[in-house]
């Protein structure tokens, strides 16, 4: 759990042994204490761990609190470096922030001296701290990267520069103050391999969800450039990596990208294409479950398909049962899996809009002409609708269907049934359905044992009468 930041909390006003203190009973980041300030943890007894006892450095089990105040208790000169509270520490009925509590006793309110302060990365900046494709990282403005290593024992520390886009961005300018960002750093995150750990734990910043490998993001913003962080602070492989962008020449390549990408909208409408955060592109189709604009968009060869199915093309709610994100998914990988460069397309709808993510503007704006051009030509966009939906329904092996319209469908049966074990436990408030669509005993086993269990019973039936029985669909909710 990431700790708090000494300058940004509001505390309760103490007297600790008759001196003027600040209480919380969070955990305080020392990386935040002002210099010149002392941080102590409080100790709980084990009989109530939350009834402060004992004043020392650190606390790991029964921490009570934390105090942070102008004064030092000198705790070296006690034994065990530890002070027994008795009753030193009383609570003044107040709540004050630092700089409060400073101008309540004539203090001066200590400056920040950090002139190039990290802040934790949100995990939708995690492709920053990793190698970027070169038509990406040009961009971007991408002037290279640091590597860093703290040595065999985690005190040394050695680095080397990578060029990126040949060294035209790497100016004296940006050398001048790479050193400067490298050199604070080097005070506390980048000090050694041990602090960086303790940095880490402190401040959060988790890349990814990869637990097995940690590693941690933070993000330097200065006038003219970004500079992105990633800690690995575990023995055997490099600790850190500092990826550099000049933020001028990001806003240039970007303003040029947003003009060709409004020419290239209004030559694929109702399809749009827009940039994303860090460089790579989102083709988006607003659907009717949304009112889009153009929500009806294709929308009649869904409703044929349903009909020839024997459906009828609206659920109760009036809502179309084909043609939500999912379905314009399978028309899009129905048309294009065989495209150079397919494997570079993301699609990421959802039930009322369609979307592809892509890096590849050109390939992007390619299929979403071809798309047009197709859903305009009626005949040809019903028999794609009728041949990719059917081609899916070959392969799926469950579908779950929730009250909201949202639809999620399987082709791998493990995650068919471990997703309906998830989301089975709030049936009655998300009104899901559950589908099952293979004829596999083990899965049908599986599906039923699952909501035999939600009415805690047993599925009487065993895995042979699964195999001796007929397959039919199964299908249920509530």
């Amino acid at each position: 759990m990431a700790k708090l930041d000494a300058r940004k909390e509001e505390y309760e006003h103490v007297e600790l042994f008759g001196k003027p203190a600040l209480f919380t009973d969070s955990r305080i980041s020392r990386f935040t204490v002002p210099q010149g300030w002392f941080c102590y943890d409080l100790r709980g007894s084990d009989d109530d761990p939350g009834e402060p006892i004992m004043v020392e450095n650190h606390v790991v089990v029964n921490h009570a609190g934390t105090i942070l105040t102008p004064t030092d208790l000198k705790l070296e000169q006690h034994k065990d470096n530890r002070i027994r509270i008795k009753d030193g520490l009383n609570f003044l009925d107040e709540c004050l922030t630092l700089e409060q509590f400073c101008e309540e006793h004539g203090l001066d309110y200590p400056a920040d001296t950090r002139k190039y302060a990290p802040h934790p990365a949100s995990r939708s900046e995690a492709g920053l701290f990793y190698a970027i494709e070169p038509e990406l990282d040009k961009l971007l403005g991408g002037v290279g990267h640091l590597r860093m290593d703290f040595g065999r024992h985690g005190t040394e520390f050695w680095s080397r520069w990578f060029d990126h886009c040949g060294d035209k961005l790497n100016t004296p300018e940006f050398k001048a103050e790479i050193d400067e960002v490298v050199n604070e750093l080097r005070e506390t995150v980048l000090k050694d391999r041990a602090t960086m750990r303790s940095y880490c734990a402190d401040f959060g910043g988790e890349l990814s969800e990869n637990y097995s490998i940690r590693q941690y993001g933070y993000v330097v913003e200065t006038e003219h450039y970004r500079y992105c962080l990633r800690c690995k602070p575990q023995e055997g492989d490099y600790d850190g990596y500092l990826h550099c962008f000049d933020k001028r020449v990001q806003e240039m390549n970007q303003a040029q990208k947003e003009q060709e990408i409004k020419t290239i909208n209004e030559q694929i409408k109702p399809f749009d294409i827009q940039m994303n955060a860090l460089g790579d592109y989102s083709l988006t189709l607003g659907l009717s479950s949304t009112d889009a604009e153009h929500g009806e968009y294709g929308q009649e060869a869904f409703d044929v398909y349903a009909v020839s199915r024997g459906k009828e093309p609206l659920d109760e709610y009036g809502r179309h049962i084909h043609g939500n994100g999912h379905d314009w998914d399978e028309v899009f990988h129905y048309v294009f899996r065989d495209t150079p460069g397919y494997e570079k397309l993301k699609l990421n709808s959802e039930a009322g809009c369609f979307c592809c993510d892509c890096g590849d503007l050109e390939l992007l704006q390619s299929c979403a002409v071809t798309m047009k051009g197709i859903v305009e030509d009626r005949a040809r966009f019903m028999a794609l609708v009728g041949e990719a939906l059917d081609a899916r329904e070959r392969q799926l092996v469950g579908r779950l269907t929730f009250a909201n319209g949202d639809v999620l469908e399987f082709a791998d049966p493990t995650e068919y049934v471990d997703k309906l074990r998830e989301e089975i436990e709030f049936i009655n408030t998300t009104g899901m359905c559950y589908e099952t669509l293979t004829d596999d005993p083990q899965t049908r086993k599986a599906v039923d044992d699952i909501v035999y269990g939600l009415y805690g019973e047993e599925n009487p039936r065993s895995l042979e009468d699964y195999k001796a029985s007929a397959p039919t669909m199964e299908m249920g909710g509530m």
